[in-house]
């Protein structure tokens, strides 16, 4: 991560405040309906001003709605707000609702900026970058929720919600090895969990398996560990309702036609709205695994950790244990270790520490990966671009050439011990 790290919405005010297209930026402190909002904050514009302007709601609800304002009234003594209008309706009236107003350039056209930015940054730009995704032994992917590639509020990396009415959310707040967890929230009357089917099961017919899991909880006899295989299913002891419980299902045979593998955690229905925090989950079915999935963007791999035997510890892996197999253009890279000198650990984490190429922000909250200074410069001078007044255009240079020098600063080189993952 650079020094100083900023999320999207950060990088698109501090944009905006460059480009002198911040009009207002606040939050909604009355009393609303959907096609209006209040605040305090609205008071140094001419209402005339606002109208024709773009306001987006980047924070509280309703999140990311953007509308352009068709009336306004101001700040016009101490005690009252500003009030502005728009024609088409808000989803739902905003509540603890953070918001911007531009009129230069929408709120879609700083983010497609800043993601271009980024994307032209790929080749020459890397982060710092640690993976907590695989678990030593364990054929489960992501048993430590750190992947969340189709957002924080859908289920994570190689997980399926089920449940109607549940919910699951990226958690950073409640974790154990690693940076984030999966908090897991039922609906008063529904079974909810969080599922992941092994795919290649036919192979373990036969044989014994063991899972495991750390969850939090606070509400007795409700959270559990299930475990089928198409023909038998497993459940384990509740969890106690005490903090972070290890939970288990131990030795359990599986059939010999078995016809799916599936793990679960589950919050079950009947018991009112109960949510648990899934913080790490793995089984015993890696003995022999030697390969691990490497997560997409890294360029090159630095040094490889396993967790270590106190909590919130890492060892290192030796660089002569294991290697990167790269096998051809568009296939996923592999970590192999290598077997004379290297056996996993069972329920261990692998930390991978390396550089990657930066990502595109799906999110307003998302980190940009890379000094947010390079992006600003690089997005406001696309945007000055476009706009065909020569005063712009010799601004967008000067911004260019700023990004540019910046950004040769910032370049990072792969150090001799490191191993590559992407080709330059």
């Amino acid at each position: 991560m650079p020094a100083i790290s900023k999320k999207r919405w950060e990088v698109r005010h501090s944009l905006a405040y460059r480009l002198s297209d911040m009009l207002s930026v606040g939050s909604m402190t009355g009393t609303v309906g959907t096609t209006s909002l209040e605040s305090r904050n609205l008071t140094p514009q001419d209402a005339n001003l606002l109208v024709g302007s773009e306001l987006t709601i980047y924070s509280g609800a309703p999140l990311g709605e953007s509308r352009i304002i068709t009336s306004a009234s101001v700040y016009t003594a101490p005690g009252s707000m500003g009030r502005v209008w728009f024609k088409e309706a808000l989803p739902s009236s905003p509540s603890a609702a953070g918001f911007e107003v531009h009129r230069k350039h929408r709120a879609a056209q700083y983010n497609e900026a800043i993601n271009a930015a980024l994307r032209g940054a790929q080749r020459s730009h890397t982060f710092s970058k640690r993976d907590f995704s695989n678990i030593l032994g364990a054929r489960l992917r992501n048993g430590t929720f750190h992947l969340w590639a189709n957002g924080t509020s859908s289920a994570p990396d190689s997980w399926t919600l089920y449940g109607t009415g549940g919910a699951v959310a990226r958690e950073s707040s409640l974790i154990y090895q690693g940076l984030y967890s999966a908090r897991i929230t039922a609906d008063v009357m529904t079974t909810t969990g969080l599922r992941q089917s092994i795919p290649d099961y036919m192979r373990f017919s036969g044989k014994t398996v063991s899972i495991y899991a750390k969850v939090f909880c606070a509400t007795a006899d409700q959270v559990r560990l299930v475990l089928t295989d198409g023909v038998t299913t497993w459940n384990s002891d509740y969890h106690n309702g005490n903090g972070i419980n290890d939970m288990k299902l131990e030795s359990k045979t599986l059939a010999s036609a078995i016809t799916a593998l599936t793990i679960s955690v589950e919050i079950l229905g009947g018991a009112g709205s109960i949510s648990a925090y899934a913080l790490k989950f793995w089984d015993s079915l890696g003995a022999d695994l030697y390969e691990y999935p490497i997560p997409s963007g890294y360029r090159w791999i630095r040094r490889l950790w396993q967790e270590g035997d106190v909590d919130n510890t890492f060892v290192p892996i030796p660089d002569d244990w294991w290697y990167v197999m790269n096998e051809g253009i568009g296939t996923t890279r592999q970590l192999r270790f290598h077997e004379p000198v290297f056996s996993p650990t069972n329920g261990k984490v692998l930390m991978i520490e390396g550089n990657a190429y930066p990502t595109e922000p799906t999110d307003d909250s998302d980190t940009i990966d890379i000094d947010p200074e390079y992006v600003v410069l690089q997005a406001g001078a696309d945007l000055l671009m476009s706009v065909d007044r020569p005063g712009e255009q010799a601004m967008a240079s000067r911004w260019r050439d700023a990004a540019l020098r910046l950004g040769q600063k910032s370049q990072v080189r792969m150090p001799p011990n490191a191993k590559r993952v992407e080709d330059m």
